[in-house]
């Protein structure tokens, strides 16, 4: 709720030089002159690089893409593989590091023209890689997993619920600002400013995006290369085939979006089939309903009635250990 606010203030800010206040006139420095609400350009050292221009090594008349990262990915998964040490993961980064170093000059002719990939999207991959990292390999990483899943049972187990949904809501706040920097810094509206024309959607289709993904870092990048696909085709599509509308993009993510809640629609028989020890003891009880779920590592803790051993007395297991 707190995105129109966001937008009245951005608007605010690049809509007017002047506003009243206290029955006066007050300046803002933002606006850029014209009647189109945009500020000024920035500063030719707070523009984000092109890819292109990053791995160019060539000159600029004739461009050479650089094969030196391709290198260093082959080292680094040679280094995870043949590599059987602790720290195997650092000495094949150190080793990937080396190789795509002395191998960055090593690059192929091509010809490409206004590609606005810039550096934004090695720094969202960079975030992808990091936010993986926090929340599977640090405490506070399973604070917010546990507060997300249940935030009943977090409390119960000492986790401030308060402090890691705000911590969540300020990392989401973080990223989505970093999500701005390609439009802004890195000239994908056609300039390097901003305007009150920056896309609104974007936001919803990270919904759609994290829901595809199942919100795991690895997912979410997977599912949002396919979005960014389907965006791309279908600009391309209103282009080329005037017939076709282009609200078919929206329709698709729809779709897409309808087709991952189904999910919650369909019997659990479906989404969540039992394991083999409990078809095998519904079949000898004849009671498939209420024979109770255990996990697979328990397949083989079944007693002599059939049914996992679960759900019962320590006295009971006492008594069949003493048999």
């Amino acid at each position: 709720m707190l995105n129109y606010i966001a937008s009245g203030i951005f608007v605010f800010l690049i809509g007017s030089n002047t506003f009243p206040l206290f029955g006066k006139q007050r300046n803002l420095p933002f606006k850029a002159p014209g009647d189109e609400a945009q500020s000024y350009e920035l500063h030719p050292g707070a523009r984000l690089p092109t890819l292109l221009q990053l791995l160019n090594v060539g000159t600029p008349d004739q461009m050479k893409l650089s094969l030196g990262w391709v290198f260093a990915l082959v080292a680094y998964a040679l280094g995870r593989v043949f590599l059987r040490r602790n720290n195997s993961s650092l000495i094949s980064a150190v080793l990937a590091l080396v190789v795509g170093a002395l191998t960055w000059r090593v690059g192929v002719p091509v010809q490409i023209e206004g590609s606005q990939l810039n550096l934004a999207f090695l720094l969202a991959l960079l975030c992808a890689a990091l936010f993986g990292t926090l929340m599977w390999r640090t405490a506070t990483g399973y604070a917010l997993r546990a507060v997300g899943l249940s935030p009943k049972a977090a409390e119960y187990g000492g986790i401030s619920v308060a402090k890691n949904t705000v911590l969540a809501m300020t990392l989401a706040g973080m990223f989505a600002g970093l999500a701005g920097t390609h439009y802004v810094q890195g000239g994908a509206l056609d300039s390097y400013r901003l305007k009150g024309n920056m896309p609104v959607n974007v936001g919803f289709d990270g919904i759609a995006v994290a829901l595809m993904g199942q919100s795991t870092p690895l997912g979410v990048v997977a599912s949002s290369a396919l979005f960014g696909t389907i965006d791309t085709g279908g600009v391309d599509v209103s282009i080329k085939m005037t017939g076709l509308n282009r609200d078919i993009v929206t329709v698709l993510k729809a779709l897409v979006v309808l087709f991952i809640a189904a999910g919650g629609f369909l019997s659990r028989r479906v989404t969540d089939p039992p394991a083999p020890v409990l078809l095998k003891a519904a079949g000898a009880t004849g009671k498939a309903e209420n024979a109770p779920v255990v996990p697979a590592a328990q397949e083989g803790a079944v007693n002599a009635s059939g049914l996992p051993n679960v759900a019962r007395s320590s006295e009971e297991k006492t008594r069949e250990g003493g048999k």
